[in-house]
């Protein structure tokens, strides 16, 4: 089972370590992440990492998987100012395609070194999309969804 305490130290040392993430956000549900990026500046280069809590998979019909099958999902986003031109609005995709494909890599590392001990062993890292996420809370960016297992 995935430990909450661990994923939110998982967020915040990842975020430490990366020069181009300026904040860690992690939430229950991803409608409270609007009052949490108001004093976020993103300057430069600087994207924000928001996590959202592993949560059932609302695509999935069949009730006795959706029990089983939860999705964590981690944002990294930019601002844009509304006024950005196309051109500014791409470089903050690149920007933050950079950072959410390198954080799929180290998840996968950490997997690779850690084996049972790893925070994120149950999860399904081979069919982790990675989604282009325009206008999220006036930020643009990706989002990568991770399944994981519960077990009860």
């Amino acid at each position: 089972m995935l430990k909450l305490n661990k994923l939110i130290e998982f967020s915040e040392e990842y975020v430490n370590a990366r020069a181009n993430l300026e904040k860690a956000i992690i939430v229950a549900i991803d409608d409270e992440v609007a009052g949490l990026i108001e004093d976020l500046t993103n300057s430069g280069n600087q994207c924000t990492l928001i996590t959202v809590i592993p949560t059932h998979d609302s695509a999935i019909r069949d009730e006795d998987n959706k029990a089983m099958k939860n999705n964590l999902l981690f944002f990294i986003v930019k601002k844009t100012d509304s006024k950005a031109g196309n051109a500014q609005k791409l470089a903050n995709f690149v920007i933050c395609q950079n950072e959410i494909e390198d954080l799929l890599k180290h998840i996968i590392g950490l997997i690779d070194a850690q084996g049972e001990d790893c925070l994120f062993k149950n999860i399904d890292y081979g069919s982790a999309p990675i989604i282009p996420i325009p206008n999220y809370f006036n930020q643009n960016g990706y989002l990568l969804e991770i399944s994981t297992k519960t077990y009860f």
